[in-house]
């Protein structure tokens, strides 16, 4: 059987059983792992999926290309104890005559899994004099009113000002001239009839 055959064949056991066996060889299987962290404790790995080879399991159910495949790599082992299935991975066996298998970098064994990216949990130290220029960045702009508004709130002030002053003014003077104010006065609020009843009311 071709070998880019092979190849996808592999492909599509894993994504369909998650698990390919090679009888006598042994068995390729996706496993997930959850997220961890990398030796430096700074680094976390994110969830994901690797393949792993077991050199234990060596017999059950197997499709036909499965067994002329292992028949590939067991005539490999006897003659050069290495056996590349190109787009895969190496079979081989070490010194003690143990199966290991060598994954290809390149070999896609899910394609429906999404990479994810290491994250760091490593803070960049910012400068005193950089953080103190950022933060001086992010205030606020001043509000700045229009110049026709302030000349507006100068004019109302001014009103104001003048208006209290007036009524100030006119409070000091009906105090210092009270008694010259007081036949005015007496006229624009009574009638002639109303300051005789008056006087008269006075004088008893």
């Amino acid at each position: 059987m071709d070998q880019k055959r092979i190849c996808t064949l592999i492909q599509e056991l894993l994504v369909r059983n998650e698990r390919v066996l090679l009888p006598g060889v042994g068995e390729l299987s996706v496993q997930a792992t959850p997220a961890a962290f990398m030796q430096d404790g700074r680094t976390i790995l994110p969830p994901g999926k690797k393949l792993l080879f077991n050199k234990d399991i060596v017999g059950g159910e197997h499709e036909p290309w499965q067994e002329e495949l292992s028949g590939r790599i067991r005539e490999a082992f006897a003659r050069h104890r290495e056996y590349e299935v190109p787009g895969v991975g190496i079979f081989r066996q070490d010194d003690e005559g143990e199966t290991v298998f060598v994954l290809d970098e390149d070999f896609d064994f899910a394609p429906d899994s999404f990479t994810l990216e290491a994250i760091s949990l490593e803070v960049n130290e910012v400068e005193p004099q950089n953080a103190a220029h950022k933060a001086e960045e992010t205030k606020q702009p001043a509000i700045r009113l229009p110049e026709t508004q302030k000349k507006q709130t100068r004019k109302w002030v001014i009103w104001v000002v003048a208006a209290v002053a007036v009524l100030v003014l006119l409070i000091i003077l009906a105090v210092i001239f009270r008694e010259s104010l007081k036949p005015i006065l007496e006229n624009l609020l009574y009638t002639e009839e109303e300051l005789e009843i008056i006087q008269k009311w006075a004088a008893q």
